[in-house]
């Protein structure tokens, strides 16, 4: 008798269709990859465990034949056989990084059968022949999900009257209850695309005039590290001089060697999100529930902020952001933030966003003029003295869960 964990519906469903059509190629044969539990907007899924008698698979890893259940992932047979997996990621660490946890990320690709699929969310098959020593993997192009949104998303952009065109990249290895982009972040049955065909993509695009920045972002577009750095560097060849490149990022993973790399490759902006200044309201609004991996999390942030605005002046334009809402984060950690921001550099360029009600905090009160100010008040008051504003009329609305069909303007 095998123990195994399926993904079942409670009674908070809608039936609002995201798991069915958005989280999940594999209908009725639910593999327990938990894509449907992440990205439910209404925490209407979970996995229970079942205990059944199931079939077994001959599946060839490296070389070697295994025989594992059926109905589960390739990572989870890696998991098994005894492959070490990571579910945070740090570039160069031993074992095989799954931090999405979606299948839009890329991390965790392996080669199947001699085609690159993602391990978290593949379902293993009778006769597959799996790779997954990176030697080999690198011989491939680099995959990972990508929307093109052929608009303005970044505030700065906005308010210089910058032409964007933007990149929003699939998965994350953060679980904010307010994401404003959880219809993207969390879709996975898009096909996945290299850099060289969103570079021939862009391209054919912004041939024509008024095109001058590059916007990339999330979901966490420093996911795939591979990815990124190629998709970056390729951009920049290719660029006119003019061109700028942006980058949004929740900030996790930004070691001062990947902030270099990316500087290498051609980024010219980044913002950076802070998400906390103490582990209690990095959880709280991150919703990672494991307190090594949040302070691992906060830490690097604070880390590669710092790394940025004390090495990088000249090189790295850099507006840090700082979600907020006074229900998720309180006015004490919200002074906390700015305080040690502060401390860092007082006239770094600093963009409170207004979280406004989304995904599973689609009950948050509306944000005021006066929460506004009185946010702004207490950044001023940590001793920033640079604080810009992104509202909710400089967002893309929130998507009903009942009504998720991507926006328009979206090019998929």
């Amino acid at each position: 008798m095998t123990i195994m964990q399926v993904a079942r519906a409670n009674s908070n469903c809608i039936d609002c269709g995201f798991c069915k059509y958005f989280a999940c190629k594999w209908g009725s044969k639910c593999t327990g990859c938990g894509a449907c539990v992440i990205s439910c907007p209404n925490t209407a899924r979970e996995l229970v465990e079942v205990s059944n008698q199931r079939n077994t698979v001959k599946v060839t890893i490296d070389g070697i034949e295994y025989s594992v259940s059926e109905n589960i992932t390739i990572l989870k047979a890696l998991e098994i056989i005894g492959y070490k997996i990571n579910l945070d990621h740090f570039h160069g660490e031993e074992g095989i990084h799954a931090p999405c946890g979606t299948g839009g990320c890329g991390e965790c690709n392996v080669v199947v059968n001699g085609v690159i699929k993602p391990s978290c969310v593949t379902p293993v098959e009778d006769g597959m022949d799996i790779i997954t020593d990176q030697s080999v993997i690198k011989s491939y192009p680099p995959q990972r999900i990508v929307t093109v949104l052929n608009k303005n998303v970044h505030e700065m952009a906005k308010i210089y009257g910058i032409k964007e065109m933007s990149f929003f990249m699939h998965g994350c290895n953060m679980h904010c209850s307010a994401c404003h982009n959880w219809n993207l972040t969390y879709s996975n049955v898009d096909r996945p695309s290299t850099p060289d065909q969103l570079v021939h993509q862009l391209f054919i695009n912004t041939s024509g005039p008024g095109v001058n920045r590059i916007g990339i972002s999330g979901g966490e577009a420093t996911l795939n590290r591979r990815w990124l750095l190629e998709f970056i560097n390729k951009i920049s060849t290719r660029a006119p001089d003019h061109l700028r490149i942006q980058l949004d990022t929740n900030g996790s993973l930004l070691t001062s060697d990947y902030i270099e790399a990316l500087i290498d490759a051609g980024l010219t902006d980044i913002s950076p999100d802070i998400k906390g200044a103490t582990l209690q309201g990095f959880q709280q609004l991150t919703g990672i529930n494991d307190p090594a991996v949040a302070e691992r999390y906060m830490d690097n942030t604070w880390q590669g902020i710092g790394y940025i605005l004390e090495k990088c002046e000249g090189r790295l334009f850099t507006v840090v952001g700082i979600p907020y809402h006074k229900d998720l984060v309180t006015a004490e950690e919200l002074y906390l933030i700015g305080k040690k921001l502060a401390g860092i550099n007082p006239e770094v360029p600093v963009n409170l966003i207004e979280y406004q009600p989304a995904f599973r905090k689609r009950d948050l009160a509306p944000f005021t003029e006066d929460d506004t100010n009185n946010a702004v008040q207490i950044l001023h008051d940590a001793g920033l003295r640079n604080v810009l504003c992104q509202s909710a009329d400089d967002m893309p609305m929130p998507v009903d869960p009942l009504d998720i069909l991507f926006n328009e303007d979206c090019s998929l």
